[in-house]
């Protein structure tokens, strides 16, 4: 599965300005012109890698063929909640140092977006991000980096994912920057807090998947291995970030904090983020669950937040269906008048509920929206 032409676009890239108009931990991005033969010219974003292989052992061939692999995965996904990869650029900033061409999106990222369009429906975005990631998983692609800056906002204004798997490949001695400091936020505890006698399944030989689910046995790196289940909790870190333009752990400061909490078994706050709905939160918790194999795949979490949105006039049954029975309590539902425990809308429970709308960050969702109905097995009804 190695076979694959990647597009060459090193001559009819020509950079606008003279400075990148972004810059992450591992890369700068560029906006620039692209004008193939005999057609007009569009915008693109050139990623510009920032590495240098002087006084250390990564080799040059053996770096360019884990990009390879990587670009040709990325060529492969077709799908609207992707960003289409459109070609490769070396030279573009450092000679012998590749570039990865996508379209531009004048958007940009979602934070950036949603501060730019305060009306905008949040829950939207969240499933569409829900649609994107469901993808990556059915073809077995695990993106490894999930957080609002890798989420772009194309021309339509629809959430699209982008630098899946890249980071993995950027984890070599051969690069400046280190991505696990900055990324711990989103990062689940079995990537922070691998088990000893794991076998971390990183690097692969010939495998068109960028950080896929199959399991091998060996790495150059020594990094534990991205999962979907470890895509899920980035997933639900994610959602607090969409949903209140807050970082995970919005509570502490420092990256070193979070890691040490995390540690501790500690979780973001309830308190931090009391705009998004205790529904929603229940679902969150799910995803944040210790056990990997015990957090709900894409395509469960996705049907949730579709028959969520759906629910809001139809009163559709907004249950997840898992394969466990649900052991954190139903935080969304108050049986006032009932003696018997809560149930779980996670489990199967046959619940139904109406999610109220997003407020804007610093506004209750409890008070913006009267309204709201709440329903459950209890036949009663909660007003928000």
């Amino acid at each position: 599965m190695c076979e694959g032409h990647i597009p060459d676009l090193t001559g009819p890239i020509r950079p606008i300005g003279c400075y990148p108009f972004a810059f992450g931990g591992f890369a700068d991005v560029w906006k620039a012109e692209y004008r193939a033969e005999d057609s007009m010219a569009v915008l693109v974003a050139v990623k510009a890698l920032r590495i240098s292989f002087h006084g250390n052992d990564q080799d040059p061939e053996i770096f360019r063929r884990k990009f390879d692999r990587e670009a040709r995965v990325w060529m492969k996904l077709q799908h609207p909640r992707v960003t289409p990869f459109l070609g490769v650029c070396d030279n573009f900033v450092s000679v012998g140092i590749p570039a990865l061409v996508s379209p531009f999106y004048a958007n940009g990222n979602i934070l950036k977006y949603m501060q730019n369009n305060t009306g905008v429906d949040r829950l939207q975005l969240v499933a569409e991000i829900a649609e994107g990631l469901t993808y990556l998983h059915d073809v077995d692609v695990v993106h490894g980096d999930l957080k609002s800056n890798n989420i772009l906002i194309n021309d339509a204004g629809q959430a699209t994912l982008c630098d899946f798997g890249l980071s993995r490949i950027l984890e070599t001695s051969g690069f400046t920057t280190k991505s696990i400091g900055g990324n711990c936020r989103w990062m689940s505890p079995e990537l922070l807090f691998p088990d000893e006698d794991s076998t971390p399944t990183i690097d692969r030989e010939c495998n068109s998947d960028s950080v896929s689910r199959r399991t091998n046995n060996s790495t150059s790196n020594n990094a534990p291995r991205v999962t979907p289940a470890s895509d899920v909790w980035a997933f639900g870190m994610t959602i607090l970030e969409v949903l209140t333009e807050r970082l995970p752990f919005a509570h502490l400061r420092a990256d070193v904090g979070v890691i040490l909490f995390l540690a501790k078994e500690g979780l973001p706050l309830r308190e931090d983020y009391e705009q998004i709905p205790l529904a929603i939160w229940h679902l969150l918790q799910h995803c944040w669950d210790r056990v990997a194999s015990k957090r709900p795949s894409m395509d469960i979490i996705l049907r949730f937040l579709e028959e969520s949105r759906a629910s809001r006039s139809d009163c559709v049954d907004n249950t997840l269906d898992l394969p466990f029975g649900c052991n954190c309590g139903c935080v969304h539902e108050i049986h006032t008048d009932s003696t018997s425990p809560p149930t779980c809308a996670m489990s199967g429970s046959g619940n139904k509920y109406i999610i109220p709308p997003i407020a804007p960050p610093g506004r209750s969702s409890v008070h913006m929206h009267e309204n709201a109905l709440h329903f459950c097995s209890a036949s009663h009804v909660e007003t928000y």
